[in-house]
């Protein structure tokens, strides 16, 4: 298991928007460790899009949206909305 940082840029009931400085591939499981006000939770996902959303001369950057699968009650009761981001960990489920 690799962790790696990640914005989420949306949140909305059983989905989201993920910005990454990496390709996540599409269909696999994620687990995601999401940093909520007062706690954090971890949630499993599946990328269901992804592509290069920025091209700088240094940096290449992808949004990909999410499914998430089995996501507890407190995000599915959560809303983001871009410029609320929140910094989040994610861990690859193989």
């Amino acid at each position: 298991m690799v962790f790696q940082p990640m914005t989420i840029r949306e949140i909305h009931g059983g989905a989201g928007v993920a910005e990454t400085s990496f390709a996540l591939q599409v269909k696999p499981l994620h687990e995601l460790r999401l940093g909520l006000r007062d706690r954090s939770v971890v949630v499993r996902g599946r990328v269901v899009s992804s592509s290069i959303s920025e091209v700088d001369q240094q940096l290449l950057m992808y949004r990909s949206a999410l499914e998430f699968i089995e996501s507890p009650s407190t995000l599915r009761h959560s809303r983001l909305r871009a410029g609320d981001t929140r910094t989040l960990s994610a861990t690859a489920v193989t």
